[in-house]
């Protein structure tokens, strides 16, 4: 429960004009992706034990876990970086 509130709240961190902020963002997207990484092995293998289809959900789950991680990028645009730096 705390975890989800957590969650719930650190988009709102973005509003904040500190310069630690994006690297904050940055990190927890790293984790954000990790975890879909560890998600995708875990349902791979259960579908692979009930002799199911993985591929496909793997190459989703996959797309999503690189967009989570290519969003960090976004705060090496200069007019993000200025934002914060003021």
């Amino acid at each position: 429960m705390i975890l989800s509130i957590l969650c719930l709240l650190i988009p709102f961190t973005l509003f904040i004009k500190n310069k630690w902020i994006p690297r904050i963002i940055q990190i927890l997207l790293i984790l954000g992706s990790m975890e879909w990484i560890r998600t995708i092995f875990i349902f791979v293998e259960e579908r692979k034990m009930y002799d199911m289809p993985w591929m496909r959900l793997a190459i989703i789950l996959g797309s999503v876990a690189l967009f989570t991680a290519l969003s960090g990028l976004l705060f090496q645009i200069k007019s993000v970086k200025r934002f914060y730096i003021k």
